[in-house]
């Protein structure tokens, strides 16, 4: 079977370069405030709050019950400190989400 050369559409973009040593993406959490952060993994002791049937029990990532927007998105009362796996099971699954907790809808 022949292969056909990819012919580009569009002039490459030339632009500075990296820089070494910088992230190529912000971290996960790193716009959240750090006395929330802290509450939030001194209530959970490092232990996933969430509790998943994927779950690995280590807690690494902070997760926003009812979104991350509005006066009181970084509230402790809306976070909860979750595995990856956890916080990625959540999200996948709205309905179950919704039913037990794991999200909330936002009361305007």
């Amino acid at each position: 079977m022949r292969r056909t050369p990819i012919r580009r559409t569009a002039p490459l973009r030339r632009g500075k370069p990296l820089a070494r040593g910088k992230p190529l993406r912000r971290s996960r959490g790193s716009g959240l405030p750090a006395p929330s952060r802290l509450a939030v993994e001194v209530r959970s002791q490092g232990i996933c709050e969430l509790g998943t049937p994927v779950c690995t029990v280590r807690a690494v990532e902070v997760h926003h019950l009812a979104g991350r927007v509005g006066p009181d998105a970084h509230d402790p009362s809306n976070l909860a400190h979750c595995c990856h796996e956890c916080h990625r099971h959540a999200h996948l699954n709205p309905e179950e989400s919704y039913l037990r907790g794991w999200l909330r809808r936002r009361v305007t």
